[in-house]
């Protein structure tokens, strides 16, 4: 069975495009942070509050395979006026769990697949993580 990618909306104000300013992982929690690509200083604060069990980072022209299935299954404006989802029948779920020699339990787990414009980030968790909205994300201090 197929990956099934579904448009994830966490909160009501998030823009079309982001890119990655800062990812931390920390005791406080897994950490990444985004501005708005279209040169306004708002942005995100994406908080996972207790540890994540894996995350991935990929230049977005890496996973060109995964960006032209996601094109020929949804459509271009799918991910490109969209940035986060959650996929069912992961892939990255199936390798996590085949890499554990099957202790890691993907059916406890949610994989978030967040596209930016430099980058694709995959994470699996068992909960959804906090978000925050950045007024102007030069002025955002990090504090883990």
């Amino acid at each position: 069975m197929h990956e099934q990618w579904t448009q994830w909306r966490p909160i009501e104000q998030l823009a079309p495009q982001y890119y990655t300013t800062a990812i931390i992982n920390a005791a406080t929690g897994f950490h990444i942070r985004f501005g708005e690509s279209n040169n306004n200083p708002r942005g995100l604060f994406i908080t996972f509050e207790r540890s994540i069990e894996a995350c991935r980072v990929t230049d977005e022209g890496d996973r060109f395979v995964k960006l032209l299935y996601l094109i020929d299954t949804y459509g271009r404006d799918f991910f490109v006026k969209w940035p986060f989802f959650k996929v069912t029948n992961s892939e990255y779920l199936e390798w996590l769990s085949q890499e554990s020699g099957g202790i890691f339990d993907q059916k406890s787990m949610e994989h978030f697949a967040l596209i930016t414009q430099d980058s694709i980030i995959d994470i699996a968790t068992s909960y959804e993580p906090k978000i925050e909205i950045i007024a102007d994300i030069t002025q955002h201090k990090v504090v883990v």
